[in-house]
Order: C-alpha cells, then sequence, then structure tokens
C-alpha cells in the first residue's frame, strides 16, 4: 500500500511518499514509475536507494527492525540528495536496546537544506558547502564561529547547545532570513543580530531564560514575523516600536511596564492574557498571519 505523508523542510508542491519495512518493494516501483522526489523512510536498511535515483527530500528513521548498527552509507551514492534528515539513535530489533547509526554529512553530494545533531555519531556538518538552511541539535560551542563552512544559509535553526552568543552567524549567513533558536539556556547575548539586520525577516526564541537584552531586535529593520516564548518578564517592549516592519508578532512574555499599544498597527498579534495590558482582546489585530518566510524554498513551521 503506497502512503503519502507531509514534511517540514520539504517543498509544499513535492509529493512526499512513506516507505515502511513492508512496502518497500511497492514503493520502489511507485517510486520509479512517478519519478518520486521525496520520501520518509521508516525501515531497517536503506540499501534499496539505489533503485530510487529520482529520490531528492528524504527523512530517515531507523524502525524497529533495524540491526543495531544502522548502515547509512548507501547516501554515499545517491547522485543528489537536496534535504536530508537523519535518526542516528533507535531502539532496535524489537526490544528495548539503543542502537546507533553513523553517518558523515560532507559525503553526502548536493545537500542544500540539512538537520543534523553534533555528536560522535553525525560528523562533517560544518563542511558543507552551500547550505541553505540548517536545522542543528546540540552545538558545542559558545559561538556560531566555524559553525559552517557554507555562506549562503537562509534558514537557521539551533536548539539545546551550549552557544552563549551569536558571534559568527554573519559569516555563515550573511543574508540570514530566518532564525529560530530554541532551548538554549547558555545563550546569554544575541547582539549580533545587528550584522544581519537588512535580511532577517523572521525571528523565533523560545525558551532561552538567559537572554540579557533584547532591545537589540529593535535594530532589525526588516523583520516582519517576531515569536517570543517562555514566560519570561521584561521591563518593555517598546523596542519593538522601532520595528516598522513587523506585522505578526506572538508572545506569551509578560512587560513591566503594561505597554502593547504598538501591537494595534501589526497584522495580527497573540498574547495569552491581556488583563495587565494596555490592549483588549477584541482590539488583538487578527489580519494576515505574516511568516517572514517569503522566498525561502521549503515549508518551514513556525
Amino acid at each position: 500500500m503506497i502512503i503519502f505523508a507531509k514534511h517540514t523542510g520539504f517543498p509544499d508542491e513535492i509529493n512526499t511518499i512513506e516507505i515502511h519495512d513492508d512496502n518497500i518493494d511497492e514503493s520502489i516501483d511507485y517510486i520509479n514509475d512517478n519519478k518520486i522526489e521525496a520520501a520518509q523512510i521508516i525501515t531497517g536498511n536503506i540499501y534499496f536507494l539505489d533503485k530510487c535515483p529520482s529520490l531528492k527530500y528524504l527523512n530517515i528513521l531507523p524502525s524497529v527492525l533495524s540491526p543495531k548498527l544502522f548502515d547509512y552509507s548507501p547516501l554515499y551514492r545517491v547522485p543528489n540528495i537536496i534535504s536530508l534528515s537523519c535518526g542516528t539513535s533507535y531502539v532496535y530489533n524489537n526490544k528495548d536496546k539503543a542502537g546507533h547509526g553513523f553517518i558523515d554529512y560532507s559525503r553526502i553530494k548536493g545537500l542544500r537544506y540539512l538537520t543534523c545533531a553534533f555528536n560522535k555519531y553525525e560528523i562533517g556538518a560544518s563542511k558543507v558547502s552551500g547550505l541553505q538552511g540548517i536545522t542543528a541539535f546540540n552545538w558545542p560551542n559558545e559561538d556560531l564561529i566555524n559553525f559552517s563552512a557554507s555562506n549562503s544559509i537562509l534558514l537557521l535553526q539551533l536548539g539545546f547547545g551550549r552557544m552563549q552568543n551569536l558571534k559568527g552567524i554573519n559569516d555563515c549567513a550573511p543574508s540570514l532570513k530566518c532564525l529560530l533558536v530554541f532551548y538554549s539556556r547558555y545563550l546569554t547575548n544575541i547582539s549580533h543580530i545587528v550584522s544581519v539586520n537588512k535580511s532577517l525577516t523572521a525571528l523565533s526564541i523560545e525558551n532561552c531564560p538567559n537572554i540579557e537584552d533584547l532591545s537589540v531586535i529593535g535594530e532589525l529593520e526588516n523583520l516582519e514575523f517576531l515569536k517570543l516564548l517562555g514566560g519570561r518578564k521584561i521591563k518593555s517592549f517598546g523596542f519593538l516600536k522601532k520595528c516598522k516592519n513587523l506585522k505578526t508578532f506572538v508572545t506569551d512574555y509578560k512587560s513591566e511596564d503594561g505597554d502593547m499599544a504598538f501591537i494595534k498597527n501589526l497584522s495580527n498579534a497573540y498574547l495569552p492574557c491581556c488583563r495587565h495590558y494596555n490592549i483588549k482582546p477584541k482590539d488583538l489585530p487578527n489580519g494576515k498571519f505574516y511568516m517572514g518566510t517569503d522566498g525561502l524554498p521549503w515549508n518551514v513551521c513556525l
């Protein structure tokens, strides 16, 4: 049976097929007959990739039928992989045992969008040139110097790392459009985002409790979308009045001065509770929800 799926990071217009251990042969035939380019793969091996040369967008998760060591080397023989996400830790052989896969991203041809983690099982991500988008977990350094050999990143998502600041962001992403930072408790300084203030149109900061100064966000002159989540309390959102292009604002932060009147001038805004602010729920704008992701070639979830 052929199964279709949607996957964040793949273009919306591309049909994505879902491959399981019990439909591999049928899926191979369908992929080749219909020149399918995207697949979500949940199988015990990926040796069949050689038989599917049209695949370019891949999300791979080892199934419970996988061996203790999952072999990702068939990826190195695929002529052109545009988007890739791989699971390298899993439960194998239908038992509660940990299995692992090893992958060297620098050996994969054509990568433009990558979801990866920085650990001993996934290497080479920083050596991939030509990346336009990356979702990275557990970046181990205090800044973004040497983060990537690419200088063309448009979408950057960072989570669960040890970075303390964003120094170096302009080296790998001088034309950055979309930045998402989440669950980064070591992050204290985001002042270096001013180096991409001309290009950045979407910014999301979630559960980063130790950022000391958010006022630099006011320097992002082309920012259209802003999300601030994590339940923090700050003195004021007054710095956002400088963001003349801001259209969508989502937050659960609380401001001590209670001044949120500027929200009335936006297209769309979300506040979980208005009783502490100088704005009533009925006055919250409910127009078009701008995401600031126009021009990105992927389906991005903000």
